[in-house]
Protein backbone atom coordinates (compact mmCIF):
# COMPACT_ATOMS: atom_id res chain seq x y z
CA UNK A 1 0.00 0.00 0.00
CA UNK A 2 3.01 2.71 0.70
CA UNK A 3 4.44 1.63 -2.58
CA UNK A 4 0.97 2.91 -4.32
CA UNK A 5 1.28 6.41 -2.44
CA UNK A 6 4.54 7.11 -3.62
CA UNK A 7 3.83 6.44 -7.15
CA UNK A 8 0.84 8.59 -6.97
CA UNK A 9 2.64 11.37 -5.21
CA UNK A 10 5.76 11.15 -8.03
CA UNK A 11 2.84 11.21 -10.54
CA UNK A 12 1.09 14.44 -9.17
CA UNK A 13 4.32 16.13 -8.23
CA UNK A 14 5.17 15.34 -12.19
CA UNK A 15 2.17 16.77 -13.00
CA UNK A 16 2.70 19.64 -11.11
CA UNK A 17 5.94 20.52 -13.02
CA UNK A 18 4.46 19.57 -16.31
CA UNK A 19 1.68 22.27 -15.40
CA UNK A 20 4.09 24.85 -14.62
CA UNK A 21 6.05 24.28 -17.61
CA UNK A 22 3.10 24.83 -19.59
CA UNK A 23 2.16 27.78 -17.68
CA UNK A 24 5.87 29.31 -18.18
CA UNK A 25 5.50 28.69 -22.08
CA UNK A 26 2.44 30.24 -22.83
CA UNK A 27 4.01 33.54 -20.63
CA UNK A 28 7.53 32.90 -22.23
CA UNK A 29 7.04 34.82 -25.47
CA UNK A 30 4.64 37.66 -23.63
CA UNK A 31 7.73 38.17 -21.34
CA UNK A 32 10.46 38.42 -24.25
CA UNK A 33 8.56 40.91 -26.11
CA UNK A 34 8.46 42.84 -22.83
CA UNK A 35 12.08 42.66 -22.67
CA UNK A 36 12.47 43.46 -26.27
CA UNK A 37 10.16 46.81 -26.18
CA UNK A 38 12.17 48.01 -23.11
CA UNK A 39 15.55 47.29 -24.78
CA UNK A 40 14.25 48.91 -28.32
CA UNK A 41 12.96 51.96 -25.88
CA UNK A 42 16.45 52.44 -23.98
CA UNK A 43 18.13 52.33 -27.53
CA UNK A 44 16.16 54.88 -28.76
CA UNK A 45 16.65 57.02 -26.07
CA UNK A 46 20.68 56.59 -25.97
CA UNK A 47 20.44 57.61 -29.59
CA UNK A 48 19.12 61.52 -29.06
CA UNK A 49 22.04 61.33 -26.85
CA UNK A 50 25.21 63.52 -27.70
CA UNK A 51 28.89 63.41 -26.68
CA UNK A 52 30.07 66.38 -24.33
CA UNK A 53 32.12 68.79 -26.66
CA UNK A 54 35.68 69.53 -25.36
CA UNK A 55 35.61 72.86 -23.65
CA UNK A 56 38.85 73.42 -21.33
CA UNK A 57 40.37 76.73 -22.08
CA UNK A 58 37.96 77.38 -24.86
CA UNK A 59 36.18 81.15 -24.43
CA UNK A 60 32.92 81.07 -21.66
CA UNK A 61 30.78 82.61 -24.39
CA UNK A 62 31.80 80.42 -27.17
CA UNK A 63 31.32 77.09 -24.73
CA UNK A 64 28.10 78.40 -23.87
CA UNK A 65 26.69 78.55 -27.16
CA UNK A 66 28.46 74.85 -27.92
CA UNK A 67 26.78 74.11 -25.40
CA UNK A 68 23.09 75.47 -26.57
CA UNK A 69 23.71 74.03 -29.65
CA UNK A 70 24.05 70.21 -28.36
CA UNK A 71 20.73 70.86 -26.27
CA UNK A 72 22.40 70.94 -22.85
CA UNK A 73 21.76 73.00 -19.88
CA UNK A 74 24.62 75.15 -18.60
CA UNK A 75 25.24 77.30 -15.42
CA UNK A 76 28.10 78.89 -14.90
CA UNK A 77 30.60 78.62 -11.40
CA UNK A 78 33.65 80.96 -10.86
CA UNK A 79 36.83 79.37 -10.10
CA UNK A 80 38.68 81.06 -6.34
CA UNK A 81 42.60 81.89 -7.28
CA UNK A 82 44.59 79.33 -6.95
CA UNK A 83 48.69 79.70 -8.14
CA UNK A 84 47.65 76.86 -10.81
CA UNK A 85 45.84 79.77 -12.93
CA UNK A 86 48.00 82.10 -13.26
CA UNK A 87 48.96 81.38 -16.17
CA UNK A 88 45.15 80.90 -17.41
CA UNK A 89 43.34 83.53 -20.09
CA UNK A 90 40.68 85.76 -18.78
CA UNK A 91 36.83 84.42 -19.32
CA UNK A 92 37.57 80.74 -20.35
CA UNK A 93 36.41 77.59 -19.29
CA UNK A 94 38.94 75.83 -16.57
CA UNK A 95 36.81 72.44 -16.04
CA UNK A 96 33.51 70.93 -16.70
CA UNK A 97 31.31 68.74 -14.78
CA UNK A 98 31.19 65.96 -17.34
CA UNK A 99 34.45 64.90 -18.96
CA UNK A 100 34.98 65.66 -22.60
CA UNK A 101 33.60 62.91 -25.25
CA UNK A 102 30.95 61.16 -22.66
CA UNK A 103 27.61 60.71 -23.66
CA UNK A 104 25.15 62.73 -22.04
CA UNK A 105 21.13 63.32 -22.39
CA UNK A 106 19.56 66.14 -24.08
CA UNK A 107 18.71 68.52 -21.27
CA UNK A 108 21.65 67.20 -19.10
CA UNK A 109 22.80 70.51 -16.86
CA UNK A 110 26.60 70.57 -17.43
CA UNK A 111 28.32 73.04 -14.81
CA UNK A 112 31.37 75.55 -16.59
CA UNK A 113 34.00 76.65 -13.92
CA UNK A 114 35.66 79.68 -15.57
CA UNK A 115 38.19 82.34 -14.53
CA UNK A 116 38.20 86.18 -14.12
CA UNK A 117 40.74 88.82 -14.64
CA UNK A 118 40.77 89.62 -11.13
CA UNK A 119 40.96 85.83 -9.80
CA UNK A 120 44.06 85.72 -12.69
CA UNK A 121 45.46 88.74 -10.72
CA UNK A 122 45.16 86.84 -7.53
CA UNK A 123 46.82 83.73 -8.59
CA UNK A 124 49.86 85.06 -10.33
CA UNK A 125 49.93 87.36 -6.25
CA UNK A 126 49.71 83.94 -4.98
CA UNK A 127 52.20 82.35 -7.02
CA UNK A 128 54.60 85.06 -6.40
CA UNK A 129 54.58 84.56 -2.60
CA UNK A 130 54.69 81.02 -2.74
CA UNK A 131 58.10 81.53 -5.30
CA UNK A 132 59.32 84.13 -2.72
CA UNK A 133 59.31 81.21 0.23
CA UNK A 134 60.46 79.11 -2.16
CA UNK A 135 63.98 81.23 -2.64
CA UNK A 136 63.96 81.74 1.15
CA UNK A 137 64.19 78.03 2.08
CA UNK A 138 66.34 77.43 -0.46
CA UNK A 139 68.81 80.10 0.80
CA UNK A 140 68.32 78.52 4.17
CA UNK A 141 69.57 75.52 3.32
CA UNK A 142 72.55 76.59 1.52
CA UNK A 143 73.66 78.84 4.43
CA UNK A 144 73.16 75.85 6.28
CA UNK A 145 75.71 73.79 4.10
CA UNK A 146 78.31 76.65 3.89
CA UNK A 147 77.94 76.37 8.02
CA UNK A 148 78.74 72.64 8.00
CA UNK A 149 82.37 73.21 7.47
CA UNK A 150 83.22 75.82 10.08
CA UNK A 151 81.17 73.63 12.47
CA UNK A 152 83.20 70.50 11.53
CA UNK A 153 86.08 72.63 12.29
CA UNK A 154 85.11 73.81 15.69
CA UNK A 155 84.57 69.98 16.60
CA UNK A 156 87.85 68.80 15.38
CA UNK A 157 90.25 71.32 16.92
CA UNK A 158 87.95 70.67 20.33
CA UNK A 159 89.02 67.23 19.79
CA UNK A 160 92.58 68.06 18.97
CA UNK A 161 92.87 70.62 22.15
CA UNK A 162 91.47 68.05 24.36
CA UNK A 163 93.86 65.13 23.43
CA UNK A 164 97.05 68.27 23.63
CA UNK A 165 95.94 68.03 27.59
Amino acid sequence: MAGKKENGGTLEAIAAVVGVVAAIANVAPNVADVVKDVANKKQEIRSAWTYMPDLIGSDLLEAQKTLDKCGLIHSLRPVTASAKYKDKVANSVIKTSHKAKSKVAPNTPITLDYITQEVIDESKRLAADAEEKRLEKKKERQEKRAEFPVRAKRIIVKEKVKEGE
